[in-house]
């Protein structure tokens, strides 16, 4: 789980987190479940390996969630009518690069305060 050693990393992460998604709890409640059914799976069928292939398909997989999230999202708060999806899957791939922005500051601080990340 890319949130570090100990609770105390959680926070961190989750705080970065929480900073970009104050205007609804959709990326909240879906980080959640996600990351708990990923703890889950991944203490089970993990390898002892490094831990940075997990890493990478723990941020993979979040591609086609996160672009359901932002769809979503910008269907419910902004334009409900809208009939270009075109448009609507532009905003939506940059909400999820917004998405991974945040995920690099939350990791970056587990790292930069905790002194790393947890590795397999």
């Amino acid at each position: 789980m890319p949130a570090g050693p100990g609770p105390m990393s959680f926070l961190y992460f989750a705080g970065a987190k929480a900073i970009g998604y104050t205007r609804t709890a959709i990326g909240i409640a879906v980080g959640l479940l996600y990351g708990g059914i990923w703890i889950i799976v991944i203490d089970r069928f993990a390898t002892g390996s490094s831990g940075v292939r997990e890493e990478i398909l723990y941020f993979t997989l979040l591609i086609p969630i996160r672009f359901a999230e932002w769809s979503l999202v910008i269907w419910i708060f902004f334009e409900r009518g809208w009939h270009d999806r075109v448009r609507l899957r532009k905003y939506a791939a940059f909400g999820i690069l917004c998405s991974y922005l945040l995920d690099a500051v939350g990791v970056g601080g587990a790292m930069a305060l905790l002194g790393g990340l947890r590795t397999g």
